[in-house]
């Protein structure tokens, strides 16, 4: 976070040490309310890879593996192993920006409370930016874009489909193929923690198997699980279903294969329809470059040095970020939408790109 004063030229001292008194303080403020901010949200640092960034825009190259090595005889040379690159994708930092007004009524008065109040409030419309910003690009996955504060953004992967869908795709040649992370499962009874703990175990044992690049199983293990805000029993029903030593919802005393291995998420921005969650594989996400928030430009604050012809002080904030997903392999969304699901999934069929675009989970 960083608070940056202008030296313009021509303004009177009088004027300029009359708003310059306050800048300690504002200072302060700003740096007590961005540590607790960053302390209460962090879903970009959740959900996705964050790093810095110096340059216009972020690209990303997606390659093969190299393969096994040779097994070879003592003293022979193995052969050369390459990779080959499959598909490419990029992104460009969006700039946010939001203005503060302090009238000179407040300066005048040396309302200080008032004063930091506002300076409180364009601290937290920041990270209230942020944290939005990272939630709605990872449920809002299932199109592939979608609208955030005035600008659209691009929700595809590096094979060009929407993050959750029924048709991505892989490898090339011989080893290429399709395959899902996004699926339905058509239920009509009331979802309890034993039909969620079904559901989990089978929507992660497909990730562990999804395909890489070269046509082999990935094997890497899921370890979150986000739900909508707004589905109270979905939400009971993961509780129990990851945080109970017994199996959930029965009266044996067998293990429970999900405790201690999963973390809850509840995105509180996602509203939804129906019962649907999303799990991630960190492990995934860490190798592959999966999910990237990128900070290009941090937070900053600057004013004028002088009141405007309404006699406002502006208080100017400004940051550059972005948010790509390069892969898909490391994220399965499931939605339980009763006994509609071919309804749900009728316009898939021909558009792969089509909202809601998922393969029927049977277990």
């Amino acid at each position: 976070m960083a608070y940056m004063l202008t030296s313009n030229v021509g303004y009177s001292t009088d004027t300029n040490a009359s708003i310059g008194k306050f800048d300690r303080p504002i200072r302060i403020i700003i740096e007590e309310e961005s540590n607790l901010c960053r302390q209460q949200g962090q879903y970009d640092k959740l959900i996705y890879n964050v790093a810095s960034s110096d340059r216009f825009a972020e690209a990303y190259f997606l390659e093969n593996e190299l393969g096994i090595l040779n097994a070879v005889d003592e003293g022979d040379t193995g052969a050369e192993l390459s990779s080959k690159e499959i598909a490419r994708h990029y992104v460009e930092h969006t700039e946010f920006k939001g203005d503060c007004v302090i009238n000179k009524t407040l300066i005048e008065d040396s309302n200080r409370n008032e004063i930091a109040k506002r300076v409180r409030k364009l601290i937290r419309s920041y990270w209230l930016t942020r944290n939005e910003f990272a939630q709605q690009a990872l449920y809002k996955g299932i199109a592939p874009s979608m609208t955030f504060a005035g600008k659209t953004f691009n929700l595809t992967t590096a094979d060009g489909k929407s993050l959750f869908n029924k048709l991505h795709t892989y490898g090339t040649g011989d080893t290429a193929g399709t395959q899902s992370n996004s699926y339905y499962y058509a239920n009509t009874a009331p979802v309890d923690s034993d039909m969620i703990a079904e559901l989990m175990s089978a929507m992660a044992v497909m990730g562990r198997q999804m395909k890489s690049e070269s046509g082999t199983p990935l094997g890497y293990t899921f370890n979150k699980i986000y739900i909508p805000g707004n589905r109270w029993a979905l939400e009971n029903a993961v509780r129990r279903a990851i945080g109970t030593q017994f199996r959930p919802g029965t009266s044996d005393n067998d293990i429970n294969v999900l405790a201690g291995g999963w973390q809850l998420i509840v995105l509180p921005l996602w509203e939804s329809d129906v019962d649907r969650f999303i799990i991630q594989s960190d492990e995934s996400n860490r190798y592959n470059g999966g999910s990237m928030f990128y900070d290009r430009t941090p937070f900053q604050i600057s004013r004028n040095d002088q009141f405007d012809r309404n006699d406002n002080i502006l208080l100017h904030g400004r940051a550059r970020m972005s948010v790509v997903h390069n892969s898909y392999k490391h994220l399965m969304m499931c939605s339980l939408v009763g006994t509609s699901g071919e309804a749900y999934n009728a316009a898939t069929a021909t558009d792969p790109s089509t909202v809601g675009a998922a393969t029927q989970l049977v277990i």
